[in-house]
């Protein structure tokens, strides 16, 4: 080989190398880009799950709701109760009325 073969040889690997470099660096900046747009998007996804109601919370609305349900059943009945005494007072006093 001569010094001329071996300097092209030389220069042709250099090149090569150069260009490995080259994408290594450009690939490797495409990679660190992606990185922080996937942190981004894992942060807001850690926001959204933040907001989430939990089985816990769940649960105890559910108790809070149903003792209001209970609450409410139990109000009806007793103006239902109510109510009935009184239609049953005003029509005695219709009726001792007429009768007096």
């Amino acid at each position: 080989m001569t010094s001329q073969e071996y300097n092209r040889l030389k220069e042709y690997f250099e090149q090569k190398i150069s260009s490995l470099e080259k994408a290594v660096t450009v690939a490797s900046t495409a990679m660190e880009r992606r990185l922080e747009g996937m942190n981004e998007f894992r942060d807001s996804l850690k926001d959204q799950a933040g907001r989430f109601v939990t089985k816990d919370e769940i649960k105890s609305l559910s108790e809070e709701i149903k003792i209001l349900r209970d609450w409410k059943n139990n109000v009806q009945g007793r103006t239902s109760i109510a109510v009935f005494l009184a239609i049953a007072a005003l029509i005695v006093s219709i009726i001792m009325i007429f009768v007096k």
